[in-house]
């Protein structure tokens, strides 16, 4: 089955746009060019990339007894309205998600839509406002704001207030139900990237934009573009003309870092399965072939790694186990050599896995939950136990949590990490609801490090960006 991941706030959602054309919006036909803009070359085969060699396996890590499981602080059950909770946090402690109230179901198919804040210390709410629009897809936090869209709409609300700060939107003369926006990147800068596909056009424009008034600053068009990541100071890598394959799975595309005035600084065609994250120094990409890392001028490769933490020296990545009955394993890595290798008790290759990794200083603090494959028409796999996970360079721990359902997202503040679940009452087709919890744990003296791509979305803010110190 599909690998699971943790949350993804990338990722924009297609739909339809019934949300008007609220003020404030950037002008998109005053939108310019970015310099030295040009047609995409034709695609190709892959240029020559490192390919490390087989370094052989790392040590092996040393796996100690769980020492407590970490105590819930407080818990929040919502069985009235669907909630959409994707960890996003702010650097004061503040959690934001999305309600729908009352929630969807085949007679409401676009409910009303609430941003919330609450106060990690007691998940108490600080606001709670309507956000008119569609179903949120891209959910982010810059520049003071949480920036999310709803179709082909992209608002900004102050994250003190919950008020309103602009809104632009793109809706086309005639939008089809498959146009969307996604690919949201926080650049670090007061700029935020992002695209919008055009069903009817075929082709995906990226847009760069003012984040705070959301005046469009420029956009170009190519074949589905994709906005992978940014170093948090301008930079953007972004993929296009691409074509994919499996077995072993992987994307040739041409992958290029463009600045936020949109010039091209390299570009190269690339085979790689994962855009894994950035570093002061380059990108890292997962690449099939490698058997450990090595980099280039321009981008740093991984092995197939699917996901993976790091600072500016030591990093924490999950790899698949072996064999159908080989748990599924977290890598330690310093620089470019692996010092480390440890199972993922619980886990399997066959089934999927969620992690929510976090960068915590000389180690790592992490969420893990299998979801096993069944056939269900609705839901294709269903939760097992989770746990807590504590990871450094020579040994790891793994504690039972007693949730009942499955994690969605998860946040690692000061003392306490913070866990949204949900329950599935049913596994059957219907407009039924699964109750989501919201709850925190206690870990004392734990906090995220101050710097690095230290979790899922690279901050705890999302927007695909480093921490910065």
């Amino acid at each position: 089955m599909a690998r699971q991941g943790g949350a993804a706030v990338d990722a924009g959602s297609a739909g339809d746009s019934d949300a008007g054309s609220p003020p404030d919006g950037g002008a998109v036909a005053d939108a310019g060019s970015p310099p030295d803009a040009g047609p995409a070359p034709d695609g190709g085969p892959a240029t020559d990339a490192c390919v490390a060699p087989d370094a052989g396996a790392p040590p092996a890590l040393e796996v100690l007894p769980c020492p407590a499981t970490p105590p819930v602080l407080w818990s929040r059950t919502f069985s009235q309205v669907d909630v959409s909770f994707g960890g996003a946090a702010d650097e004061n402690g503040n959690l934001y998600w999305v309600e729908y109230d009352p929630p969807w179901s085949y007679q409401n198919p676009d409910p009303p839509a609430f941003l919330v804040s609450a106060d990690s210390k007691d998940g108490q709410n600080r606001y709670r406002v309507s956000a008119p629009g569609s179903t949120v897809g891209s959910f982010m936090l810059a520049d003071g704001n949480v920036v999310l869209s709803q179709g082909l709409v992209v608002t900004a609300y102050a994250a003190a207030t919950g008020a309103r700060s602009w809104s632009l939107d793109l809706t086309a003369a005639r939008p089809t139900g498959y146009d969307g926006i996604g690919w949201m990147t926080d650049l670090g800068d007061g700029r935020i990237a992002f695209t919008r596909y055009s069903n009817s056009e075929g082709s995906t424009t990226l847009y760069v934009v003012d984040g705070s008034s959301g005046t469009v600053v420029w956009s170009t068009a190519s074949p589905a573009y994709q906005v992978l990541g940014s170093n948090g100071t301008g930079l953007m890598l972004v993929a296009s003309n691409a074509s994919t394959s499996y077995s072993p799975y992987e994307t040739i595309a041409d992958v290029s870092v463009l600045d936020s005035s949109g010039r091209e600084t390299w570009k190269d065609r690339i085979a790689y399965s994962r855009f894994l994250g950035w570093t002061s120094a380059r990108p890292w990409l997962a690449v099939p072939e490698n058997q450990g890392i090595c980099s280039t001028a321009k981008y740093t490769a991984a092995p197939a790694w699917w996901g993976q933490t790091m600072g500016a020296n030591l990093g924490f990545a999950f790899s698949f186990g072996t064999g159908a009955q080989t748990p599924d394993n977290v890598q330690v890595f310093r620089g470019e050599s692996m010092i480390g290798i440890g199972p993922l008790a619980g886990s399997n290759p066959e089934d999927g896995l969620a992690v929510f990794p976090f960068l915590a200083g000389d180690h790592l603090d992490m969420l893990g939950q299998a979801w096993h494959s069944q056939p269900a028409l609705c839901y294709p796999s269903a939760p097992r136990a989770a746990w807590f996970a504590r990871v450094d360079a020579t040994s790891l721990y793994q504690c039972p949590l007693s949730l009942s359902g499955g994690i969605e997202a998860a946040a690692l503040l000061p003392g306490r990490l913070i866990v949204g679940w949900r329950n599935y009452l049913s596994y059957a087709c219907g407009d039924h609801l699964n109750p989501v919890t919201i709850e925190a744990y206690a870990l004392p003296g734990e906090s995220l490090a101050k710097s690095g791509w230290v979790q899922w979305g690279g901050n705890p803010g999302g927007g695909n960006r480093p921490r910065a110190p």
